[in-house]
């Protein structure tokens, strides 16, 4: 038998409960697809609206439903037609998003177009905290808002699981970065890369950089994407991820010239190992706020809405 987290309604963390359910037999994996034997599952903001009934929630055929999407572990079986894992191979990735990927679990029936390997120099710990950030930040950065080395970036809430992978991907680009956090995290930011620190209670972002407007900014934060509006030159990009943008965000941007993204994200293999090859090189690591046993998967959620995690939260089966 294996443990899994279930729901049997939307609502509050305590509707996450233990269950046990049969480990799938190897014969009975359709082709392409993987038996992982889980290590760690990360825990990511769209698993917490999902479980309240937003997000992808929609995607669900009935309950009793398993929210959670990123992995890293082991292969314990393969199915036809899989030619690049065998039994024993180390994976990472993001599981069937935003289709249920089951993934706070004990065992996940995965894509393996959905996997790579995980490279030796990296953990199951940090390669779990990569998958649906990383490709967040990554796919919206590059592919998006096309950064460039000679480009000024605003990351509002650089302190939290994306943003703080934000930063680091940015720097890696060669932009110059500014990080909006909480005074604590500052210190921290720049080590990770940050050009520029502010302190988001203190320091008034729009009066700060009236006459240096950035030509990206990626709000990671509960911050209206006004306030990123408001500092963006004519003719950049804000990228919104908090769903924040209003109506009057909207006309404001296009009263400025300023493009307004709200992202999402895909199941990009070629991207997430990229992102295996800047974890390999130590260009980009993961920084694990908490770890919690599977069967407190209602203390994660509950750490995440507190809002005051710096960087990831995982769960270890």
């Amino acid at each position: 038998m294996s443990r899994v987290i279930v729901q049997r309604s939307f609502g509050s963390p305590s509707v996450l409960e233990v269950a046990e359910v049969a480990v799938p037999p190897s014969d009975e994996l359709a082709p392409g697809e993987v038996l992982i034997r889980v290590a760690y599952a990360g825990v990511n903001p769209v698993d917490i609206k999902t479980r309240k009934g937003g997000a992808v929630a929609g995607l669900f055929d009935g309950f009793p439903v398993t929210v959670g999407w990123d992995l890293a572990g082991t292969v314990n079986a393969v199915g036809s037609e899989v030619t690049d894992f065998a039994i024993g191979d180390r994976a990472f990735g993001m599981s069937r998003f935003p289709q249920p990927g089951r993934a706070y679990a004990e065992h996940v029936v995965a894509d393996a177009t959905d996997l790579v390997h995980t490279p030796d120099a990296v953990s199951d710990e940090q390669a779990a905290a990569l998958p649906l950030a990383g490709l967040t930040v990554w796919e919206n950065l590059v592919d998006l808002a096309e950064l460039q080395a000679t480009q000024r970036i605003a990351i509002m809430g650089a302190g939290g699981g994306t943003g703080h992978l934000a930063v680091q991907i940015a720097h890696h680009l060669g932009a110059t970065v500014t990080a909006v956090a909480s005074a604590g995290k500052l210190d921290w930011l720049r080590s990770l890369g940050a050009d520029v620190t502010v302190d988001y209670r203190s320091d008034d972002l729009v009066t700060l950089f009236a006459d240096r407007p950035f030509d990206v900014v990626f709000n990671a934060s509960d911050t209206t994407a006004g306030t990123g509006i408001a500092v963006t030159r004519p003719g950049g990009v804000v990228i919104d991820i908090s769903e924040t943008v209003t109506d009057d965000d909207r006309a404001l941007a296009a009263r400025t010239g300023v493009r307004v993204e709200v992202p999402s994200v895909t199941r990009n293999r070629v991207a997430l190992q990229t992102l295996a090859d800047l974890a390999a090189r130590g260009s980009l690591v993961s920084h694990i706020s908490s770890t919690f046993p599977l069967a407190d998967a209602a203390a994660a959620h509950a750490e995440i809405e507190a809002g005051h995690a710096r960087g990831k939260i995982l769960l270890q089966p």
